[in-house]
């Protein structure tokens, strides 16, 4: 299974703006600043394993990665068989809760930027 969902295209505007409005109204926050990466999270994880978006933008080439990210706690509850981060996308049982959340939450955000959505 692969890590992280990974989506590319082509915007012209400032999609940095975009993901913030968005982020702001789906309850992400901003995390940390990775290279040129801004990372967003939803949810603390305990019961129900964050959410990321990490995004950034070239020119008008714009990279977004979504995962569920299990900390620590959640793999060591799980005896480790839950990796650290999960791609979004349908399919498999691991974090089928989260992933779901995470696939509506980031259809809507592909929407805005007129994107086909993930299945």
């Amino acid at each position: 299974m692969k890590a992280r969902t990974e989506i590319d295209f082509d915007y012209t505007g400032d999609a940095q703006k975009v993901v913030e409005d968005w982020a702001s109204t789906h309850g992400y926050v901003f995390k940390e600043k990775v290279d040129d990466a801004h990372i967003y999270q939803r949810g603390m994880g305990f019961w129900t394993a964050p959410i990321r978006l990490a995004g950034s933008q070239h020119g008008e080439h714009v990279h977004l990665e979504a995962y569920v990210y299990a900390p620590f706690i959640n793999r060591l509850m799980s005896l480790f068989m839950v990796p650290e981060e999960v791609q979004i996308e349908s399919g498999g049982f691991v974090a089928s809760i989260p992933r779901a959340m995470a696939r509506k939450d980031i259809n809507e955000l592909l929407k805005t930027f007129n994107q086909p959505p993930l299945k």
